[in-house]
């Protein structure tokens, strides 16, 4: 009789811990699925009519400030939301003018670019708008930024333009179809930018001086730059699904993000936690300087750029905001606080 029932208390025991390592097993396997962690301390903050966002950035004033391309000539704004949501809209001097990239400026504006209308704008804290033209047609400016010589720098056609707090406007070509697309501001006090079809990363000097490295990877497309935690530069590989580092001497370095989401890798900063912050239409991926990477589900899973792409930056307030929303319905600004 005592043997029949430790029998049956074996059998319990391990049907017990069977149960358990299937539990776990299962615990696991969700955990390690692309996206499969949510985001906390999230809010969103959607807009009142269908037009969607582009770029966005934090300004000098402790709001957050983003461009409102057109969908319908005359459409084109230049938005502001305050860190309790409360949004303002610029409208544009001039139309047609599809707006792209946003920067704070070092002379206390917010500077942006008109890709359509071929001008470099400038906003001040209350409003008033500045457009300058650039000195020939069809340069489609893209992404500025603020240059550690104090001028804004930015990406356009086949050149790199640089733009004083006066107005003065200097380009300089870059090689035969590199077409930079984004920019930033390098550890080495140099400029650092991406070659979408010229498959390169570039730097130039603030006096003017080009070099350029091609990637391992063909037809990468290297879109967003930014400046590490690691003293490196990190961008986004929209054709390769990758992100790259290459440090300020040229070594180049590539991490696949294998988060499902196809090659829809866009918007990348440096985040205040020490960590590389990366937007793709279906998730959010953290990684840190070592390359190890942690994806995350936005909370709504409509809110994507259906292939328009979309920004993400570091808030004055020290929370990550990024761009979003489906193309036919409100756009929207997710907020998300970098301590996941």
């Amino acid at each position: 009789m005592f043997s029949m029932r430790k029998e049956s208390t074996s059998r319990s025991v391990a049907c017990g811990s069977l149960l358990f390592v299937l539990l776990l097993s299962l615990l696991l396997a969700a955990c390690s699925t692309p996206g499969g962690n949510v985001l906390t301390h999230y809010s969103e903050f959607p807009l009142s009519h269908d037009n969607y966002l582009d770029a966005l950035s934090a300004g000098p004033d402790g709001n957050v400030w983003f461009t409102i391309p057109a969908l319908a000539a005359g459409a084109e704004k230049i938005g502001k939301i305050t860190p309790s949501g409360a949004i303002t809209e610029y409208p544009l001097p001039t139309h047609n003018g599809y707006l792209q990239g946003i920067t704070a400026g070092p002379d206390g504006n917010v500077w942006f670019t008109e890709y359509g209308q071929n001008k470099i704008g400038r906003i001040t804290p209350t409003g008033t708008i500045t457009e300058f033209p650039l000195p020939a047609s069809s340069r489609m400016p893209r992404v500025i930024v603020a240059g550690p010589d104090g001028n804004l720098w930015f990406a356009e056609g086949d050149k790199i333009g640089k733009i004083t707090r006066a107005g003065m406007i200097t380009e300089f070509p870059t090689a035969p179809n590199v077409d930079p697309y984004g920019i930033t501001a390098g550890p080495d006090g140099n400029l650092w930018f991406t070659g979408s079809n010229g498959n390169r990363i570039g730097r130039i000097t603030p006096k003017g001086e080009i070099t350029t490295f091609s990637l391992p990877t063909a037809e990468s497309g290297p879109m967003f730059i930014t400046s590490g935690p690691d003293g490196n530069l990190w961008f986004s590989e929209h054709g390769a699904n990758k992100i790259g580092r290459i440090t300020p001497t040229g070594t180049i370095t590539e991490f696949p993000i294998a988060t499902g989401g196809g090659d829809s890798l866009w918007g990348i900063t440096d985040g205040p936690d020490g960590n590389l912050w990366i937007l793709e239409e279906s998730s959010i991926v953290r990684m840190n300087p070592s390359g190890t990477i942690t994806t995350f589900a936005k909370p709504n899973a409509d809110f994507y750029n259906g292939g328009y792409g979309g920004y993400i930056t570091v808030g004055p307030d020290g929370n990550m905001w990024y761009t979003g929303g489906t193309p036919g319905s409100p756009p929207r600004l997710g907020r998300f606080s970098p301590n996941q």
